[in-house]
């Protein structure tokens, strides 16, 4: 399974991202003379290219020698600004951030583009005044290259005279502050996957509470690394250290990158691989949790078959060395199910799997005697936890659940709060419920007795084939407008108290529709198959292997089987890898 949606990984930083200190003719010629490696780009041999080869990527590499958290910000919106959203959110964003302090973004009308001007702030007197300026090299937008010598003289001292009187770092960096917060919201709004390193905190305040929760899932520091300077210098992975006596260059050194990727990688999988949510009730529940509950029939199950099996959830976690969060209840109800589900969705990342085994829609809830709710399933025990409510209530309950499809509209708008809940995520619904439609046997209440109803029934045509025999079954007179009905007869008739069904009027004229309404006394019958628009947005129907068939009938019991589950698993795994699902 691909866990990742982005194609391209686009970097930005500063010269410990690209390269510096590689591109020295010195230092090759060592590692080679060393090591016997040699390259013609440092950035190739950088840990952006490393995690880009990894996942099988198109790398854009932007990061350049003085850059900071200015330039970072300004070429990451022209990037994508470029490319535009559809491509960004295809696109995953690594930030190496240094402090703007020395680091100024400085825009030169002279070149028509920007070039980085690094800064000293301390002189002779250790005062913290502005002491010197070094504009690098840059190439411009339209491919001119200017080099650090172009700068030099007249361009620096003007801008050296302009940053003494009119920059103020503090201001500057305090802006970027800002900014940079700015731009990580750009990107979490736009559902632009993105991570980052910062070589310290310093550019965080004032808005540390805004990262608080932002470096749980974006921060790619660990240990006591903030970013790679920090790991290849406390491992002795400076080019300094990997090229002895040659240069003293502290800069992350080839084999500092390169390890440095590999921890890289297993964070960004760990970020990126997906997590499976599963909820449901008894057949989501794991058979380990029914052992452990001492459930009679789960014991004489696995007693049978020598094991504990692994449920569907726990398959699709194993295959895919995911991490599994089961909220599977056992005897729970749909309600409490969507309760499950909205106690925890906040946890939910947009790349986690989420799997909704619904249950039997005359399960309900009923509040207990200690004023919280429990679920109620019918054609078992009386709960004692119950005593304020017949036993008789709960069944007529059920039965009414059971035979009128209406309920499911509950499971459908269940569904579109899931939606849009989870909008980017992959969600799946399967239940074990048989998707037959089991009708009332007696659609007359005694009110619509008394009040001489005539059922109007629109859809005649599109009615399930068990509706319509209730229908005929349950009237004096079934009156089918799109025949040449006495109407005259058929209002005698529901006057003196006759049962009249009236379907198909949208296929009459529209002087016999406005008789029928003005001369019957109408009440609407809802034909509409909710279940079926429920079931319709399930993952497609079939008939799992149960208990009961797995043992040859010797455990009695209608869950899900060892079998089942894996029928299950490969369903939903096909779907997960948008292959055309394995039915049996």
């Amino acid at each position: 399974m691909k866990y990742y949606n982005f194609d391209t990984i686009y970097v930005n930083g500063s010269s410990l991202t690209a390269g510096g200190g590689l591109d020295q003719p010195n230092v090759k010629k060592e590692y080679k003379r060393l090591y016997d490696i040699e390259w013609d780009d440092e950035k190739q041999v950088t840990y952006p290219k490393y995690i880009s080869d990894y996942f099988e990527c198109e790398l854009v590499h932007d990061a350049v020698s003085g850059a900071g958290a200015p330039r970072l910000i300004r070429r990451t919106y022209e990037y994508i600004e470029k490319i535009g959203i559809k491509k960004a959110q295809k696109t995953l964003f690594l930030f190496e951030i240094t402090s703007p302090v020395h680091r100024v973004d400085q825009y030169y009308e002279v070149i028509g583009d920007y070039a980085i001007t690094n800064v000293r702030y301390d002189d002779e007197r250790n005062l913290g005044g502005l002491s010197s300026i070094q504009i690098h090299s840059t190439t411009t937008k339209d491919g001119i290259k200017y080099p650090y010598t172009f700068f030099d003289g007249k361009i620096t001292e003007e801008t050296k005279d302009y940053l003494q009187k009119y920059h103020n770092p503090i201001a500057y960096v305090e802006k970027h502050k800002g900014l940079m917060v700015g731009l990580f919201s750009f990107l979490e709004k736009h559902n632009i996957e993105f991570f980052y390193w910062f070589d310290d905190d310093s550019i965080k305040p004032p808005y540390g509470f805004y990262y608080e929760s932002l470096d749980k899932k974006r921060d790619l520091k660990f240990e006591t690394y903030n970013s790679v300077n920090q790991f290849c210098g406390f491992n002795n992975h400076t080019i300094k250290d990997e090229v002895p006596g040659i240069t003293d260059d502290k800069h992350p050194g080839y084999f500092g990158n390169k390890l440095f990727s590999e921890r890289v990688i297993k964070m960004l999988e760990n970020r990126l691989k997906p997590r499976l949510f599963a909820f449901g009730d008894s057949h989501t529940k794991t058979f380990k949790s029914h052992q452990q509950a001492g459930t009679v029939w789960a014991k004489t199950y696995f007693d049978y078959i020598g094991e504990v099996p692994k449920t569907y959830s726990e398959i699709i976690s194993r295959t895919y060395d995911i991490e599994l969060f089961n909220y599977g209840i056992g005897g729970c109800s749909n309600y409490t199910i969507f309760e499950q589900f909205m106690n925890n969705y906040k946890s939910i990342k947009p790349n986690d799997i989420v799997v909704f085994g619904w249950t039997a829609i005359n399960r309900f809830k009923l509040a207990n005697n200690v004023n919280s709710f429990v679920d109620i399933l019918p054609n078992t025990p009386h709960p004692k936890q119950n005593d304020d409510v017949d036993l008789s209530s709960t069944q007529q309950i059920a039965i009414n659940r059971d035979t009128h499809s209406v309920w499911w509209s509950e499971i459908n708008q269940f569904m579109d709060v899931i939606k849009s809940l989870l909008p980017k995520n992959k969600v799946y619904h399967w239940t074990w419920v048989s998707p037959e439609v089991v009708v009332s046997n007696n659609i007359w209440s005694q009110e619509s007795i008394e009040a001489k109803h005539t059922l109007f029934l629109p859809n005649w045509r599109d009615t399930d084939e068990n509706t319509k025999n209730l229908i005929r079954s349950n009237c004096d007179y079934l009156v089918d407008l799109k025949n040449d009905v006495d109407l005259n007869e058929m209002k005698n008739l529901a006057e003196q108290g006759k049962k009249l069904i009236v379907v198909n009027i949208e296929y009459t004229t529209s002087e016999r529709q406005e008789f029928v309404h003005k001369n019957f006394n109408i009440k609407h019958y809802g034909s509409f198959n909710y279940k079926k628009q429920c079931f319709d947005r399930m993952i497609p129907r079939q008939e799992y292997s149960l208990i009961v068939d797995e043992t040859n009938g010797a455990v009695p019991d209608r869950h899900t089987g060892k079998i089942g589950h894996i029928q299950l698993a490969q369903q939903l795994m096909d779907l997960i890898e948008d292959k055309k699902p394995t039915l049996i």
